[in-house]
């Protein structure tokens, strides 16, 4: 079982394909998350680490395609989550929605209602930190 946490949103100039090429290679995620310090390509997905305090020290992520969406299917040390990363166009930019999910499923119970913010207001930082290095490169 899982659940929404929140959505996000970020407006950049860019086009889809440019935006789906860095989302599509994970190993991208040390140059726009800075708590990421490593990501090393796996036989099962992308093994990342952090070097700042998260709920997740270590994860797998997987990537999975779906036309204009892209889903990182995440297996964490704490929590198992996923990110979809819906793409658009709207007034001759690129949209990227981020949708947030959480799994119940490794049996951990953490306080979402009180962290929810938190992990919101991160996420968003991080989404902003995506947009701006897909402008400048």
């Amino acid at each position: 079982m899982e659940q929404k946490l929140f959505t996000n949103k970020v407006v950049l100039n860019a086009d889809i394909d440019k935006v789906k090429n860095v989302l599509n290679n994970p190993v991208n995620l040390i140059r726009w998350v800075p708590e990421i310090s490593d990501v090393t390509n796996t036989a099962d997905g992308f093994a990342i680490t952090r070097t700042e305090k998260a709920i997740n020290k270590n994860e797998v992520i997987s990537v999975v395609n779906k036309d204009n969406e892209i889903e990182y299917q995440s297996v964490g040390d704490k929590i198992k989550y996923r990110i979809l990363f819906s793409l658009g166009n709207e007034n001759e930019q690129c949209v990227i929605k981020e949708k947030v999910y959480v799994s119940e499923e490794l049996g951990i119970k953490l306080p979402f209602k009180l962290l929810k913010p938190i992990v919101k207001h991160a996420f968003k930082i991080n989404l902003q930190h995506l947009a701006m290095f897909i402008e400048k490169n």
